[in-house]
């Protein structure tokens, strides 16, 4: 086997394995944001040096190097949690075709085993996306997909330097706390992967609960997210402020929900209804309120109204400060809830208390 000669017809081809690397990257992009998983990709050619590196290995005998690598043109998927692999490797299957003898699926490590969980699949193209134009210089060409977590893919950069593969690799010396180093990145990501089963479920009874009226819940962020995702009575306050003539601008976004749990517990709420009750208590008086504060907020100093929007949670700060305009002072406002300036956070006390004021002499 001639090594020069295999490099070169390599470096002929690259061009060729470069297009094909970025041509499955912008894929990649495309059918992972059908599935809507949080994810980085990474895309890379191997360079001709790293390919002859790879051929000389003494752990390698190739015969037909250029078909025999896969790694050529390399993808790496990394996802936060671990369910995510399976629903991106489900993908990956129903997308390309898999060259299953070449792939590797490592779920579990035997116990005398030194290494990373990890899966490699090997793929090209279907016949039919073969056929398009844009697809058809690529008809021999395979590639490898590296899917795994961000904890496997930490512990494989901080294993790479290593070079021992089984048990009877490692020296004594350091044999232990290498396993104990490997088998605590593998804890972690079970872990991981069980809170975050374990958070959803928590979302899902919130918002079974808040449907059903059941709003004695500690306040804490998901369970005001799923109070206001699901309330009417936030709605109301919402559409109010989209529709109304003379303030209606658009509400989109999720303003600092950690803020407005702190702002809760400042006023002294302690569970979602007792927001739930501030809301509808503020009715008659909350409209004006939210009316004459944006009149000053946005019109005296000359927004448009196209130009601005309320946050989904705004409504429920704003009514929060405003039913407890007392209790705040416009320093407090700025340093302890992050309000940009003072002359903003005492126009939201002075209005709220001019309202409420009005609203108990007309009553």
């Amino acid at each position: 086997m001639n090594i020069d000669q295999i490099i070169n017809e390599y470096k002929n081809q690259f061009p060729l394995y470069d297009r094909y690397t970025q041509k499955n990257e912008q894929f990649l992009k495309e059918i992972l944001e059908s599935i809507n998983i949080n994810h980085i990709l990474e895309a890379h050619t191997k360079d001709p040096d790293h390919l002859r590196e790879k051929i000389l290995r003494e752990d390698k005998s190739y015969k037909d190097p250029l078909h025999e690598i896969t790694d050529l043109s390399g993808l790496r998927i990394i996802l936060r949690h671990l369910t995510d692999v399976n629903k991106v490797v489900k993908l990956i299957e129903e997308e390309f075709v898999i060259d299953k003898e070449n792939s590797i699926y490592i779920y579990d490590i035997p116990a005398n085993q030194f290494g990373y969980r990890s899966i490699h699949l090997v793929v090209c193209h279907k016949e039919e996306r073969l056929k398009l134009i844009e697809w058809n210089d690529f008809k021999l060409l395979k590639a490898e997909i590296q899917i795994r977590t961000h904890l496997q893919h930490a512990w494989a950069e901080i294993s790479h330097e290593f070079i021992y593969k089984v048990d009877t690799d490692i020296p004594k010396e350091v044999r232990r706390p290498l396993f104990r180093l490997s088998a605590l990145f593998e804890i972690a990501d079970e872990e991981v992967n069980r809170i975050v089963h374990d958070v959803n479920e928590v979302r899902r009874n919130y918002k079974k609960g808040i449907i059903k009226g059941e709003n004695l819940l500690e306040i804490n962020v998901d369970s005001l997210k799923s109070y206001i995702e699901n309330s009417e009575e936030v709605q109301y306050w919402n559409e109010f402020i989209l529709n109304d003539s003379e303030i209606g601008h658009r509400v989109e976004g999720w303003g600092d929900l950690s803020r407005d749990v702190r702002i809760a517990e400042f006023c002294g709420l302690k569970t979602i209804e007792d927001i739930d009750h501030i809301l509808k208590k503020a009715h008659g008086w909350g409209e004006r309120f939210l009316k004459e504060y944006f009149k000053k907020y946005y019109f005296n100093d000359k927004y448009s109204l196209r130009m601005i929007s309320t946050f989904i949670n705004g409504s429920v700060t704003m009514l929060m400060i405003a039913s407890y305009a007392d209790k705040f002072e416009p320093k407090i406002l700025v340093k302890e809830f992050g309000f940009s300036e003072p002359r903003y956070a005492l126009k939201i006390l002075d209005i709220a208390k001019a309202v409420q004021k009005d609203d108990i002499l007309n009553s």
